[in-house]
């Protein structure tokens, strides 16, 4: 990860942090979330998202190492975000006894929805694109070095003048947990 790359970036709910070989380690606070569900008056906004604001089209990628020791429920991935109730986000999270999946996510006017994927249990290295264009946005993955693939397009149901849009972590459990990010980039 540059240094250079990261310089306008900010956080949103600033966690425990540091940088080691060029990735930067994260710390989730416990009992962290993003999850909005308007209907049963759950509004969980207290994870921690480190973005950059953008307005137009855009390409995002962040790649994240894959936790072999990991909570269930502890996540980490990329997310765009226009406000608390308008947002999305793709990540890893780990499902008892089958390995990570991944797991996506839309909110749209507080309204959060939920689909999960499996992915190969061996994997090392999980990488996350963003693409949005003409209003249109696209979510894809690729494991390790392979090719990214497409599993979600939507759009956000509110006008927006900027996106902020990065790397998240959040971890609803009360055990410990950190993730390594290895590369943020936009184009």
């Amino acid at each position: 990860m540059h240094l250079e790359t990261i310089r306008d970036f900010e956080w949103y709910n600033e966690p425990e942090f540091r940088f080691d070989s060029g990735a930067m380690l994260i710390k989730a606070n416990p009992e962290t979330e993003f999850w909005q569900d308007a209907r049963r008056a759950v509004c969980k906004d207290n994870g921690h998202f480190f973005f950059i604001r953008h307005s137009g089209d855009v390409t995002l990628t962040v790649q994240w190492k894959a936790e072999k020791e990991q909570d269930c429920s502890a996540q980490y991935g990329l997310m765009g975000r226009i406000d608390a109730l308008n947002w999305f986000k793709v990540s890893l999270v780990r499902q008892p006894d089958r390995g990570h999946s991944l797991a996506l996510s839309v909110t749209n006017l507080g309204h959060s929805d939920l689909t999960l994927l499996p992915l190969p249990r061996n994997m090392e290295i999980i990488n996350l694109r963003l693409e949005i264009l003409n209003g249109d946005f696209c979510l894809s993955y690729a494991t390790d070095d392979g090719d990214f693939f497409r599993v979600r397009m939507f759009q956000m149901l509110v006008k927006y003048e900027q996106l902020k849009m990065g790397a998240y972590i959040c971890n609803p459990g009360k055990a410990p947990f950190s993730a390594k990010l290895l590369d943020i980039n936009f184009y």
